[in-house]
């Protein structure tokens, strides 16, 4: 299905912007649709167009919510234990090692003040986003991908919160929204996955194609006459650890094709990371 809306005001909180086919979804529906984005990252300014509305937000966090919320807790998943266990072995910085140690062990013994709790404590009201018919934001609750003044306000204030889960290993991470009043998922795995692990009642969950596959639809999509092929989407941003796992498992895939004479195909489309610099789209 697709998500059709008409002639509503709405309002997104997001900060991360590596999605290049969210990122034309937006402008899709910015044509009947009034949209302003709300987001601390002022790159936000070089990738929509004019019919987009920005507000960049300089809410600063105190430094004593700073300290908590690192300490704090949130729901204990698996992706957290390995960003703990990445921070401890490959930062280069010895004193965050030294934190990052300190909070794993406060996360295996469950110690700490609920993250959400504490972002209740210190919320701000943002009286710019009553007036919107929707707000939509990202499923996972990190400040790094959403605003949480924005959220609370519309929850507070009835306005329809719409979440969207953009990749599987979104669903595994502790910290996520789970007072939208909708979902938007990208199969019907992913749907039974999402109420598993955080009961979220089936009818809140839709179905919305993948955005990081919209490319496919275009003139650069895979031709289905060409002989077979391994479709690899890489899912790291660039200069980190894991993405140099990535391209460990993509050269040993393509030594054990040379090996086997295979007539498979490896294709590999590179992880859409752009927040760091300006892109032309149409390349």
């Amino acid at each position: 299905m697709s998500l059709r809306i008409k002639n509503k005001k709405i309002a997104c909180s997001f900060n991360d912007f590596s999605n290049i086919g969210f990122i034309e979804f937006i402008e899709k529906l910015s044509t009947e649709n009034q949209i302003t984005i709300f987001t601390n990252n002022p790159f936000a300014k070089h990738v929509f167009k004019k019919n987009t509305k920005i507000e960049i937000l300089n809410e600063k966090k105190s430094y004593l919510y700073r300290i908590l919320s690192f300490l704090a807790l949130s729901k204990k998943c698996s992706l957290e234990k390995f960003y703990h266990i990445e921070n401890i072995l490959f930062n280069k910085n010895i004193f965050i090692r030294i934190l990052f140690i300190f909070k794993s062990l406060l996360f295996f013994l469950n110690i700490g003040i609920d993250r959400n709790f504490l972002r209740k404590k210190f919320k701000k009201n943002n009286k710019k986003i009553k007036n919107f018919d929707i707000l939509f934001t990202d499923f996972r609750f990190n400040e790094i991908y959403t605003n949480h003044d924005l959220n609370f306000t519309a929850k507070n204030n009835q306005i329809p919160i719409y979440s969207f889960i953009f990749s599987w290993d979104n669903i595994f991470s502790g910290d996520v929204n789970l007072f939208a009043d909708k979902y938007f998922v990208s199969s019907r795995k992913l749907r039974n996955l999402i109420y598993d692990r955080h009961n979220i009642e089936k009818r809140k969950i839709s179905l919305l194609p993948a955005f990081q596959f919209d490319y496919l639809k275009n003139k650069n999509r895979i031709k289905k006459k060409e002989k077979d092929y391994i479709f690899y989407v890489c899912c790291s941003e660039e200069n980190t650890r894991a993405a140099e796992e990535e391209f460990e498992v993509i050269n040993f895939i393509g030594k054990y094709l040379k090996e086997k004479k295979s007539d498979l195909i490896l294709k590999v489309r590179p992880y859409p990371y752009f927040s760091k610099k300006k892109i032309d789209f149409k390349k």
